[in-house]
Formats: structure tokens, C-alpha cells, sequence
């Protein structure tokens, strides 16, 4: 997978499944055409304001994905374990980003959603099926990095 395959997915998912709006990727590399072999970044924006990222890392030695971060729930996504932060209802440690992380092979996945991001009715409040939809595409995408 290059870069550029990699920013690709991401804005997919947020056009298509997140219906957001007006969004322009931003991939680590300049050179989209870049292998992500070892590590792969790519943000979305909508003009200035930050829509999301998603990070990968080849980690043989690093099996949390979550990198330790406290909070996650562990759910299952076609037999691959995938972990959600949602604390955007929490009144006493509110935020407003929903993180997603998983694991295939030796590839550590993470997808960062931002819950302001513009949609075509009004700011994105993630849903159940969104984030099915958002852990669906986390998992594709690591068995797409891993070679699965």
C-alpha cells in the first residue's frame, strides 16, 4: 500500500460512510506514491480544523495497539479484536475525538475521529453503525498493510 492509497481509504470513509463534507487529505509524505512498509500517517481536514487520522505501524515487538492509553473497550470485528475510546458523553473527562485501534499480524492500526467534523446534516455525533463502519475499515485496512 502507498501513501497516497492510504490517504485515499481514509477520505472514502469519511465521504462515504461518515457523509462529511469539503475534505482534503494530508499524507506524511509529499511523495504519495511512498510504500507504507513500516509506518504510514495520513490526516484529514476540512479547511483548517482537523476531521481525523489514521496512523499505522509495523510493530513485531509492540502487541497493544493501544499503546497502554486507558479507556478503550475491546469489540470484535469479523474475528479481529478492535478497541474504541469514546468519552465524548463523559461530563467529567469529555472529548471530542473517538480512537479506534486494532492489531493484525504485526501491524498496529489507529483511526482518530474527530466528533466535530462537518456532515452534510450538521456536525458528526458518531453513531453505533458509524462506528461499526469506522472499526470495519480499521480492520481492512490492517489486513490490507499485513498482507491478510
Amino acid at each position: 500500500m502507498t501513501q497516497g492509497e492510504l490517504c485515499s481509504s481514509l477520505e472514502e470513509l469519511f465521504a462515504e460512510k461518515l457523509y462529511a463534507r469539503t475534505l482534503q487529505t494530508i499524507p506524511a509524505s509529499k511523495d504519495e506514491s511512498v510504500d507504507v512498509s513500516i509506518s504510514g500517517l495520513c490526516r484529514i481536514v476540512q479547511g483548517s480544523k482537523p476531521a481525523g487520522h489514521v496512523e499505522s505501524r509495523h510493530a513485531p515487538q509492540a502487541d497493544d495497539p493501544t499503546e497502554g492509553v486507558p479507556g478503550f473497550e475491546r469489540s470484535t470485528v469479523d474475528g479481529v479484536p478492535v478497541w474504541i475510546r469514546d468519552r465524548t458523553a463523559d461530563p467529567d473527562n469529555s472529548s471530542t475525538q473517538v480512537r479506534f485501534a486494532t492489531r493484525v499480524d504485526e501491524w498496529n492500526v489507529r483511526l482518530y475521529i474527530e466528533n466535530e467534523t462537518i456532515t452534510a446534516s450538521g456536525p458528526l455525533r458518531l453513531t453505533d453503525e458509524n462506528k461499526r463502519e469506522a472499526a470495519r475499515f480499521l480492520v481492512d485496512l490492517a489486513r490490507r498493510l499485513s498482507g491478510s
